[in-house]
């Protein structure tokens, strides 16, 4: 295999990933996703940090698996299960790892792509329990980390009009935009969305949460918007940015 390199295009390296918590502490790993860009035969290592900030001793064992999409959600299949796999090709030379209370570690683990494969994406785990623990042996640690593969730019999704929930007595106005990847590589998908009334004036906006879609999979952007509106005819504009390209749909609603 030849050794550079996949493009590291996207790391989320806050604790807004996976976190497995007890005893009002945090067993964390980042990143928590982390987006590549290559084509067959390259390979890239990367670091996965693995924090204990409990009080307890911990376990873990680390392995990789495919991530698939059935009926628009994600499914995870062991390493080798699937044709194309790219969890039976990467290379974890930790496999095992115990971290005392307050340590750290970095495990690296080698990605390649196959010569032909229609998965794109695959989830580094890391299995834990404490191994002395005041709540007993049955408490189970299961961490995870999403990688995801491009090897080209065909990128479509299919979006839908907004859909409006007009605010009540005890919530705000929320904004929903469905979403579905019909291309053949993964897409990161964020947006705002802008209220106007009718004659065009702009009252405010709202950011919608930013999404990551796999080839075939589904999913719903929201927000919500934090003023009052007064009771009169609204316009939505909801503005998308996803793979360099700029999109917006377009609703109107009422608020009585």
């Amino acid at each position: 295999m030849k050794t550079i390199l996949f493009t590291t295009l996207l790391a989320v390296t806050c604790c807004a990933g996976r976190v497995a918590a007890y005893a009002e502490n945090v067993i964390t790993v980042s990143p928590a996703a982390l987006s590549l860009k290559g084509h067959a035969g390259q390979t890239s290592t990367q670091n996965f940090k693995l924090s204990n900030l409990t009080d307890s001793p911990c376990a873990f064992t680390i392995d990789v698996t495919d991530v698939l999409v059935e009926d628009g959600k994600r499914i995870f299949i062991p390493a080798g299960h699937s044709a194309g796999s790219i969890a039976a090709l990467s290379v974890l030379p930790i496999t095992h790892v115990e971290l005392q209370p307050g340590q750290a570690t970095v495990v690296p683990v080698t990605f390649a792509l196959p010569a032909e494969t229609r998965i794109r994406a695959v989830a580094v785990f890391f299995r834990g329990q404490p191994t002395k623990s005041a709540y007993g042996p049955k408490i189970h640690l299961n961490l995870g980390a999403v990688v995801d593969f491009s090897t080209s730019e065909n990128v479509k999704l299919d979006i839908v009009v907004p859909h409006v929930a007009p605010q009540t007595a005890t919530t705000n106005t929320t904004f929903a935009e469905d979403l579905a990847n019909v291309g053949l590589e993964p897409v990161i998908v964020k947006g705002v969305a802008a209220i106007v009334t009718q004659p065009g004036k702009l009252i405010g906006k709202a950011v919608f949460d930013q999404k990551r879609l796999l080839p075939g999979e589904r999913n719903t952007l929201h927000a919500s918007y934090a003023g009052v509106l007064p009771p009169g005819k609204y316009r939505l504009l909801c503005s998308l940015e996803y793979a360099g390209k700029a999109v917006t749909r377009v609703t109107e609603f009422v608020i009585p």
